[in-house]
């Protein structure tokens, strides 16, 4: 089948026309599981490849359904043809009217979310280094400076601070571990394993969860005897497997070399450096800025669930240590992702470091896990990103940063339960006229 179809974009008229096919090739397109060259002229060839990787799938399908009736593709009513505006608009420069359209346009669907996913937090959204929306839904206390925990979003500063070091060449991401712990806390069982293992999760040391639920209060000491006489899972550098003990033993590794506590190597290294006031280390948060975390529970032989708040102090955050037990705000997040485009902290050689996925002995791909960060790279479309999602009991969060745009998503919810933040980035993706994020490698 073969459908033709015209547009007008920026004053000037497009005709191409849809030829269903079976053997697919990168320069067609998918509808809704169907194939289609593109045919027509050059011109108009090259502006819908450029185009239509702008649009959510179920957009550019309304757009075609419009134009032509094409037959058996389905769509969404409630979807507004994000297509229709694009192909119709008189500029797609990035002008004040288009960063206000589309700050309303996420802010509607975060509205949404609101109402139909009871998403409570705070949202980011950076475009080409421009700020298009920064704010909190549905509590009017959460800003811009409320603090959330960040959980896992922990282990990027972590990581950061080891990098820094090696970079000062004050270690070697080869070194051994056992080289650079404290004589205490070394083991047999770890001489094969190197600060780089620790770092992108390649280790083979047993992991350990923080649990709301326990009440004692860790100590450095008691953190890493919980793992410390325990067989590795696999040999180290075999596989990949996420791995809080590896970042408890990298803020051993700090401690060590700085001669002070995790809280003070933070603090000194990169929260007063980059005038990160709002953020903190456990249970240190100021109780007046500080978002209360929430949690869905269901009452026993019932269905019903709702929304329960949970105590905002928790032995669970010294267990989370250097892998989790950070809390920040969006003012702060902001000034970390500005920070790691600074070549005098990170140079642009130790951000490559920092940006490359782990390549397993026998494997043809590589796992997308970096070094604090979840890596991946769309060269066509997005570019490199650089993502680190955290979520502890109460709180959900996300940061996830384009770097050749300096674009960045970040979102941080205190509705635990929900975890819904990577879906809520991935929509806002879409709309800054990104292509859907490529399949996860590993």
């Amino acid at each position: 089948m073969t459908t033709p179809l015209s547009f007008n974009f920026m004053k000037k008229n497009y005709e191409f026309s849809l030829e269903e096919t079976n053997k697919y090739s990168v320069s067609d397109i998918s509808i809704n599981g169907r194939d289609y060259k593109i045919l027509g002229n050059e011109d108009s060839v090259s502006l819908l490849h450029l185009l239509i990787p702008t649009m959510e799938p179920s957009s550019f399908e309304n757009m075609l359904k419009f134009k032509a009736s094409l037959e058996n593709l389905e769509s969404d009513d409630k979807v507004k043809s994000a297509a229709e505006k694009v192909l119709n608009s008189e500029s797609v420069e990035n002008s004040s009217e288009a960063k206000k359209k589309l700050k309303n346009e996420i802010n509607l669907f975060l509205e949404n979310a609101v109402k139909e996913k009871n998403f409570r937090g705070a949202v980011l959204v950076i475009q080409n280094g421009n700020e298009i929306l920064k704010q909190g839904y549905g509590d009017k206390e959460l800003t811009n400076q409320t603090t959330f925990h960040i959980a896992s979003i922990t282990k990027s500063f972590t990581s950061a601070m080891i990098l820094e070091l090696h970079q000062q060449k004050k270690l070697s991401l080869d070194d051994p571990i056992n080289k650079l712990l404290p004589v205490k806390y070394q083991c047999k069982e770890w001489n094969d394993i190197t600060v780089k293992h620790l770092l992108n999760h390649t280790s083979g040391i047993p992991n350990f969860n923080p649990d709301a639920g326990d009440q004692k209060e860790y100590q450095l000491d008691d953190l890493i005897n919980i793992f410390k006489d325990k067989k590795l899972d696999f040999k180290p550098g075999t596989e990949v497997a996420y791995c809080n003990s590896g970042y408890a033993l990298l803020g051993a590794i700090l401690e060590n070399l700085y001669e002070k506590p995790f809280a003070e190597c933070i603090n000194e290294r990169i929260l007063t450096r980059f005038e990160m006031n709002t953020t903190g280390f456990g249970d240190t948060y100021n109780k007046k800025t500080a978002a209360q975390g929430y949690e869905v529970r269901s009452e026993e032989n019932s269905t019903d669930s709702s929304l329960v708040p949970i105590a905002k102090q928790g032995s669970y955050l010294s267990k989370a240590y250097a892998g989790g037990a950070l809390y920040s705000s969006l003012d702060d997040l902001q000034k970390f992702d500005s920070a790691l485009y600074n070549d005098n902290f990170l140079t642009p050689e130790t951000r490559k470091l920092m940006f490359t996925q782990t390549y397993l002995p026998g494997e043809e791909n590589p796992s997308m896990m970096g070094l604090g960060f979840k890596i991946w790279n769309d060269k066509d479309n997005l570019g490199l990103i650089v993502s680190k999602e955290g979520a502890i009991p109460g709180f959900s969060t996300i940061i996830q940063r384009y770097v050749d745009s300096k674009s960045c998503i970040i979102v941080l919810s205190n509705n635990g339960s929900l975890n819904a933040e990577p879906e809520i980035a991935m929509k806002i993706e879409e709309m800054l006229a990104k292509v859907k994020k490529p399949k996860q490698m590993g």
